[in-house]
Order: C-alpha cells, then sequence, then structure tokens
C-alpha cells in the first residue's frame, strides 16, 4: 500500500523516481550517530519524498545532517524567513507525535503546539510546499 506521502505528490502530479525519498540505510545510519530514532510518520515522509525539491521551494525541510536537536525537540524544518522552526519531541514514542513550532528569537524553551500529529502536518506541508514554491 502506497503511504499518503506518495498519494498526495503523485496526485500533485509530481514524478517519484528511485531517489526522491532517502535510504533506509541513511536513515538508520543517522539515528545510530544522533541516538534519536524518527517516529513512523516522520521516517516515512523521509524515505517516500525526502529528498524531493518541493521540500526546499518555501520552507526548508532540513536534510538529515541539518537536522537539530534543541532540548528535547528535535528541529527538522524552517520556516522561509527562519522566522519559525517546527519540531517533534524526541521524548514522545509515537509513531505519529505533534508538531511544535518556536519562533526566532524567543525563549528557547517555548515550543509550541502546531495541533496536528506529523502525518497531518507534513501532508499540508507538501500542499503549501507546492503553492509556494
Amino acid at each position: 500500500m502506497q503511504s499518503v506521502y506518495a498519494t498526495i505528490v503523485d496526485n500533485l502530479g509530481y514524478t517519484r523516481t528511485e531517489t526522491s525519498g532517502i535510504p533506509e540505510t541513511e536513515i538508520e545510519a543517522w539515528e545510530a550517530r544522533t541516538g534519536v530514532v524518527l517516529p513512523g510518520a516522520l521516517r516515512e515522509y523521509l524515505r517516500e519524498v525526502g529528498n524531493m525539491a518541493f521540500n526546499r521551494a518555501h520552507n526548508k525541510f532540513l536534510s538529515l545532517d541539518d537536522m537539530r536537536i534543541e532540548g528535547s525537540k528535535l528541529v527538522f524544518m524552517e520556516e522561509s524567513e527562519n522566522v519559525v522552526q517546527w519540531a517533534i519531541d524526541t521524548e514522545d514514542d509515537s509513531a505519529d507525535p505533534m508538531v511544535f513550532q518556536h519562533e526566532s528569537g524567543e525563549d528557547e524553551e517555548l515550543w509550541y503546539p502546531e495541533e496536528d500529529a506529523c502525518t497531518a502536518f507534513l501532508s499540508l506541508m507538501i500542499y503549501w510546499q507546492t503553492v509556494n514554491g
């Protein structure tokens, strides 16, 4: 069965290829280096569409090498003007954790819930990136 991300991308008319996603071996190597286990929703996104150009068309979905830990948060995306960063909580071991946002210049501990789990947030971002890219 095709992932929700692949379905959205296909329905938007993008062409997915063998290199559209990040290989599982690269994800596993990153996890081994960082000690962070990616939740299923984020892992599936990376494997299916993580290398596609729309990930950098407006907001910037960070490469594995550019993702960073801030406190208990794993920052995986930055807003186009770097005003907002999006993250998941590394202490949440669910497959589809809540996404949080942080505004640059605010207290490093202030993270606000997006009110969406990772799958819904990333699905919406595919559309947002397509419209604004």
